[in-house]
């Protein structure tokens, strides 16, 4: 069944602002409405507010980086359903996070292609 991308928000949380705009730019290519948050405390503000189909974050970042944001995410309820993709620069560490924490992760650079896959996937999983 064919995703409703214009009714599905992707959240970026990205701390590299030509990156997070990248993305952005590429979901909206792709027909998805984008939100972007400079870092996990500041995703989890927004979501206060925002209904997301799916989050993109970076592992990397101030404040509260990817893996303490996707644990916090988790422990609250009404966000515990929604799809993460983490992306990171260095390699990832799943050890850190419970595999049920996070659905897909990617290195950068990540090629378009394969985000794209991993997106139309995840976006379309069931809440």
């Amino acid at each position: 069944m064919p995703v409703e991308k214009m009714n599905t928000q992707i959240l970026v949380v990205e701390d590299e602002l030509s990156l997070a705009e990248l993305l952005e730019y590429f979901l909206l290519d792709l027909g998805y409405e984008v939100l972007i948050a400079s870092n996990g405390q500041r995703a989890l503000e927004v979501l206060e507010n925002q209904s997301v189909g799916l989050i993109i974050s970076d592992v990397m970042m101030p404040v509260l980086d990817g893996y303490q944001f996707v644990k916090e995410l988790r422990t609250t309820p009404k966000l515990a359903g929604i799809p993460v993709l983490l992306i990171s620069a260095a390699p990832i560490n799943s050890s850190k996070l419970k595999p049920h924490e996070a659905q897909a992760y990617l290195n950068k650079p990540y090629e378009l292609d394969k985000m794209e896959e991993v997106v139309e996937h995840l976006a379309g999983l069931p809440r």
